[in-house]
């Protein structure tokens, strides 16, 4: 079992394909291996994570365990050997298109769209300013200042905007909403 930090591997968009359907995702690269994300502890459960993992590599399963600083978590990540690299060139944003199609794939990833609570509102159809820009690292494979400006794109092509219309882009635990969300989603108070 490896534990690496969070510079030492790197993302790796990649396909998994199942009878004559193929799945895009992103992986973790490490070395000439492909993992896929699995369990999250968080920073004070680094025993119950590595217990996690030596249980993985006991079964016979090749694990590595990322520690994530940033997010003061650990990752288990598992090899796939089903895995295979995509060689296409990660989308550009400098096209309406190139942003449909990011969009398109933001949209679909389960999890990053959802019900949000900020003070005693809940913000249906939603996404955490934080939680896009990892995603977009992740996915674009850039720095955090280039999925800022990524998802200042989508402000000013006007796919997204603030949940009140009050701030640019930023990396923050801010909220934004899909124009396409709008109308078939207000805030609403919480008791």
């Amino acid at each position: 079992m490896f534990i690496l930090t969070a510079d030492q591997v790197s993302p790796q968009r990649a396909i998994r394909r199942h009878n004559s359907q193929v799945e895009k995702l992103v992986a973790i690269a490490y070395r000439q291996w492909l993992f896929t994300k699995g369990e999250s502890y968080l920073a004070a459960e680094r025993e119950i994570a590595i217990q996690q993992a030596r249980e993985k590599l006991d079964a016979g399963k090749l694990c590595i365990l990322v520690m994530d600083e940033r997010n003061q978590k650990y990752v288990l990540c598992y090899q796939d050997s089903e895995l295979e690299p995509l060689d296409e060139n990660v989308p550009t944003t400098e096209t309406k298109e190139d942003l449909a199609a990011l969009v398109e794939a933001i949209r679909e990833t389960s999890g990053l769209i959802k019900n949000n609570r900020q003070k005693l509102r809940v913000y249906p159809k939603s996404i955490i300013g934080t939680e896009l820009v990892d995603w977009l690292c992740d996915y674009l494979n850039c720095s955090r200042k280039d999925a800022v400006k990524v998802g200042q794109s989508l402000i000013d092509q006007g796919w997204l905007h603030h949940t009140w219309d009050k701030h640019e882009f930023k990396d923050e635990e801010l909220l934004y909403r899909f124009y396409q969300d709008d109308r078939l989603s207000l805030p609403f108070v919480t008791g």
